[in-house]
């Protein structure tokens, strides 16, 4: 695993500072950080609620931890610095997850690999995006369910930390489904519905957060509602306009931007792409006689939902998905 880690180190941090160019979000999202620190806001302009801010008040804490924006150079090579530590984070729960599915330590050590060598992975993980925050949580959260010792306690911890990703990422939410499933499975009969309605009501109390700061701002609602006809974003509004971003139909192969970014994915990383696709579908037929390859195949089929739902895909959206389809090529070769 230490071989692993520093092949990661290594393929991730040469020259992460000049490779990729400083996108857009990535700068958007380091702006927001140092107005969090500097001003106390969540935004240097308006807050218009476009995406939860927990990514960027993390990214906020490693600036005050670290010295400032910046230590390493500019300030987004400061949340460079971070995505670099999330990622091999990552990695070390992705070999755990995958350990703890197969009960074999090469399955681990093959998925982390894999994961860490993905020409996609190498390109996207190192810019300061949300998804790539959001992935670390959605794998915490999914190794504390896995551990050996299932008590409630884990289960509620598991809770707070999926929430937190949810805040990070709304995208998140498509894992529920699959995480109320291990829940079902790893509980006693007797306990098993105090359980499931204990972690959907802490993911529900963090998440509710959000809507009670929108509440207390007055800005929950639209312009309009109930005579207020003051000015004012809306996180109703925006909840809105981000569902209706349509993406095309996912049955319209030259119009779609799942199929758009599908085939860029292809061109750049091929192998994991394809592999994982086949991986994800075998693990899931298997899954009908092996429960845990079934779990790694859901995992990977959740997010596929997402991708796939009909709505706006862009290209860094691949993220979250790399370290599952990693899992799963490593559970079906190993």
């Amino acid at each position: 695993m230490v071989l692993v880690l520093t092949v990661s180190t290594a393929a991730h941090a040469f020259n992460m500072f000049r490779f990729p160019y400083y996108e857009n979000d990535e700068g958007v999202y380091i702006s927001q950080a140092w107005s969090i620190v500097t001003q106390g806001k969540l935004a240097p302009y308006t807050y218009w609620y476009d995406h939860a801010p927990a990514g960027w008040m993390l990214i906020a804490l490693w600036a005050k931890l670290t010295g400032g924006f910046f230590t390493f150079g500019a300030s987004v090579n400061s949340g460079r610095m971070l995505m670099l530590v999330l990622h091999l984070a990552s990695t070390v729960l992705l070999y755990y997850c995958t350990k703890k599915l197969t009960d074999s330590r090469m399955a681990g050590l093959v998925a982390a690999l894999i994961f860490s060598l993905s020409p996609l992975g190498i390109y996207f993980q190192r810019r300061v995006l949300l998804d790539n925050i959001m992935t670390f949580w959605v794998l915490l959260s999914f190794a504390l369910l896995l551990s050996s010792k299932f008590r409630l306690s884990r289960v509620i911890l598991c809770a707070v930390i999926f929430g937190i990703g949810i805040l990070t990422k709304e995208s998140a939410i498509f894992f529920i489904p699959l995480f109320l499933y291990v829940i079902y499975i790893k509980s006693n009969r007797q306990q098993r519905s105090f359980t499931l309605i204990q972690w959907l009501a802490v993911v529900g109390l963090i998440v509710s957060v959000y809507f009670l700061y929108a509440l207390l701002k007055r800005e929950f609602f639209p312009v309009g509602f109930m005579g207020d006809n003051t000015p004012h974003v809306s996180l109703l509004t925006t909840l809105k306009e981000q569902y209706i971003r349509g993406g095309g139909e996912i049955t319209d192969f030259s119009n779609s931007t799942f199929w758009n970014s599908m085939r860029v994915w292809m061109g750049d990383d091929p192998v994991i792409i394809l592999l994982g696709a086949a991986a994800t579908i075998v693990n899931l037929i298997a899954g009908i006689r092996y429960r845990n390859v079934l779990l790694a195949g859901l995992l990977s089929a959740s997010y596929w939902a997402f991708l796939m739902r009909g709505g706006l895909v862009i290209e860094f959206y691949v993220i979250p998905l790399i370290p599952l389809l990693a899992l799963n090529i490593a559970i079906l070769g190993c």
